[in-house]
């Protein structure tokens, strides 16, 4: 006889929906809470349906029928998919290692501190990779890392350098730097140019014009 799924499913979809769902709500909720605990109280994980032994579940409000992208701005969605997201990765202690591509997009600069400890907490478990393109965000990363765990973190760059882009340095941007390593970046390159003699005129000029960019970089961005 043909075996008959529907049960089977149906049984999966119970079993999941009060256990392994009702604790991902918990953990989803938690996370929420630490970015808006306004939304918090607001939203709930539900199952959806069970078919061939997989049960989905959908983030919703616990209380309206609106949709949330009619009713939440792109920050909101974005930190409540996060959320949901982390619970996913943290259920049952799981500590597989995380990559993350841009999370802070759309997010103010209050999400974006919480959401940057929130990763470095994680990096204390497990392996955590984050791509981003925004240097503040990678400075956040850097200080709190270093605050926490009393060391740097690992960053790649992949620069532009002399028009050539897909250039891999250990050494975090420019603008990514702090005044302090920004002048210390100045003076070692003053430091190498001093060492040049005649013959190096060429790659002299070179850095020299680097640096007096660098030069108005450090003032701009550190008046502002």
């Amino acid at each position: 006889n043909a075996l008959n799924t529907r049960g089977i499913s149906n049984k999966i979809g119970e079993i999941l929906e009060s256990k392994a769902i009702a604790s991902q709500h918990v953990i989803f909720v938690d996370y929420l809470r630490r970015m808006n605990p306004f939304l918090a109280n607001k939203m709930v994980l539900r199952k959806t349906k069970t078919t061939s032994g997989i049960t989905y579940q959908k983030c919703s409000f616990n209380s309206i029928s609106e949709k949330i992208v009619d009713i939440l701005s792109e920050g909101e969605q974005k930190i409540v998919a996060l959320a949901n997201f982390l619970s996913e990765c943290t259920i049952d202690n799981n500590d597989n290692c995380i990559i993350f591509d841009d999370p802070i997009n759309s997010l103010d600069i209050d999400y974006r501190e919480i959401v940057a400890k929130i990763i470095v907490e994680l990096s204390g478990v497990r392996q955590t990779i984050v791509m981003t393109h925004d240097l503040y965000f990678l400075r956040l990363l850097k200080d709190i890392y270093k605050n926490t765990y009393s060391k740097d973190c690992y960053v790649t760059c992949i620069n532009a350098v002399n028009g050539n882009s897909g250039v891999v340095s250990d050494e975090i941007p420019f603008l990514a730097k702090n005044v302090q390593e920004r002048i210390n970046s100045i003076t070692s390159g003053l430091d190498k140019i001093k060492g040049m003699d005649i013959s190096q005129i060429d790659e002299k000029r070179i850095i020299l014009n680097d640096l007096k960019d660098k030069m108005r970089q450090l003032i701009e961005r550190t008046v502002e």
